[in-house]
């Protein structure tokens, strides 16, 4: 599984259930990175999506009730609701790559089965920010490429160290 997010350095990742910055350059690399493989995402960062599903992808919403999202995803084709449980059997079917984009409680539930992380910084200060991401990247991975983008915006990607598999 590959981890997927935008935050800014003190560690913001939303703000009122959604981004609290709109950076077409991250965006445009989220779809570029993701076209054609399954997004995992949690019920929250389903339910702040301005379109759904995202489209070219399959989308799997991780929630403790899939059943109470069963009859809105019937007619949406390449969504579906699972459990933690289930997430496995369902991926099975489901095209590589996997990228979990959030949100907070999805990062730290997947943690240990995600080898490689895209971060992306943006420039911006959230001073009400209420949700952070859940971890350090330094104890786990390292960094592997570091890349100026456009908008002040930095791409970092990490992979993870061999010796931290299982923490």
């Amino acid at each position: 599984m590959i981890g997927i997010v935008a935050m800014n350095r003190e560690g913001c990742i939303g703000k009122g259930n959604d981004l609290p910055w709109h950076y077409s350059v991250d965006l445009k690399l989220f779809k570029k990175r993701t076209l054609n493989g399954t997004v995992i995402m949690g019920r929250n960062t389903w339910d702040s999506l301005p379109r759904k599903p995202l489209p070219k992808r399959d989308n799997v919403i991780l929630t403790r009730k899939p059943s109470a999202l069963a009859a809105t995803l019937r007619d949406i084709p390449r969504a579906h609701a699972v459990n933690d449980h289930n997430l496995v059997r369902l991926l099975t079917g489901c095209p590589a790559p996997h990228f979990v984009i959030g949100g907070r409680q999805i990062f730290e539930l997947l943690n240990d089965r995600i080898d490689e992380w895209f971060v992306t910084l943006v420039p911006d200060d959230i001073p009400d920010c209420d949700v952070h991401f859940p971890f350090s990247f330094e104890e786990s991975f390292q960094e592997a490429e570091r890349s100026d983008l456009p908008e002040g915006c930095v791409l970092i990607h990490y992979l993870r160290r061999p010796e931290s598999w299982g923490r």
